[in-house]
């Protein structure tokens, strides 16, 4: 209970310096806190930073659109933690998880694009992204 609590308060903290920063090119909005049943393994943002998601110990992912302050969708999308969370574009993005599975995901579907990996497998994966300049 302890960690979940820790884990809330972390993530509205994040909220409330991410609504600081969009506070300055915009009006400030009223950032709502969130939660997870698990403990809360990994986060990213989109690019844009329009979109955050969030995974859990359960292998639950959120999404929340940071325009709004409303999450968007809940599913279970691994058997254990998500390890990490990476966006390779607007709204593809690719997650890990404690039992070497790599999915690759666009926002707003519920099937991955690609799944590949297993338990008795050793990945390393490097992702890069394209400078703006």
């Amino acid at each position: 209970m302890l960690k979940n609590k820790k884990a809330t308060l972390s993530v509205i903290i994040l909220l409330i310096a991410f609504s600081l920063v969009r506070a300055m090119a915009q009006q400030a909005k009223l950032v709502l806190p969130f939660t997870h049943e698990g403990k809360i393994s990994s986060m990213a943002f989109s690019p844009s930073g329009r979109y955050l998601l969030s995974g859990d110990s359960d292998g639950v992912l959120k999404t929340w659109d940071m325009t709004t302050g409303t999450q968007i969708a809940t599913r279970t999308i691994h058997n254990w933690d998500i390890n990490a969370i990476h966006f390779i574009s607007e709204k593809e993005y690719i997650t890990t998880s404690r039992e070497n599975i790599f999915k690759k995901w666009t926002l707003g579907k519920d099937q991955p694009l690609v799944e590949f990996g297993s338990e008795n497998d050793l990945y390393i994966v490097i992702t890069m992204q394209k400078s703006q300049r």
